[in-house]
């Protein structure tokens, strides 16, 4: 059982013990939730900032200790093994996509109150799939490089 939702709405502090609650754990690819994490932490929360939900968090004074969350749980989920590293990236990317596309569609729809508050007005989701355009073919040529780097390894 995972947690869906590693925001840090859902993070508790009890000691020196880090808990994670969510309302709704799910029985899920854990490749594919580490992945959710790593795109939560270097992309999304970062992305939605300025959104209603996200502002109270001040996640743009803070991107930097985002992404080296992102890289501390990478370092410790894939052990150094890069072929895990990279099977995260992969879901990652596929979260990245997905997020992308929820944008994409929102822009077709009459925004709701509670879309609003989570993604902002049509201006601000443009805007942001501007970003996460330039955000997906960064992470895109990153995961080729790394998945060349992984075949080159596997034929020495």
């Amino acid at each position: 059982m995972v947690n869906q939702d590693a925001s840090p709405e859902n993070i508790l502090m009890n000691g020196n013990r880090v808990c994670l609650i969510d309302p709704y754990p799910s029985i899920y690819y854990p490749r594919g939730m580490a992945g959710n994490f790593m795109n939560l932490y270097e992309t999304y929360f970062i992305a939605l900032a300025q959104t209603e939900r996200y502002k109270k968090h001040r996640f743009a004074a803070c991107d930097r200790q985002l992404k080296m969350m992102a890289k501390g749980f990478m370092e410790g989920y894939s052990a150094g093994d890069q072929k895990v590293a990279a099977e995260v990236k992969g879901e990652q990317l596929l979260q990245l996509l997905e997020i992308a596309n929820i944008h994409r569609q929102l822009l077709a729809e009459n925004l709701t109150e509670e879309t609003m508050i989570r993604y902002g007005n049509k201006e601000e989701i443009k805007k942001r799939l501007l970003f996460l355009s330039e955000e997906l073919k960064t992470l895109a040529s990153q995961q080729v490089k790394q998945l060349e780097d992984l075949v080159v390894e596997e034929l020495k």
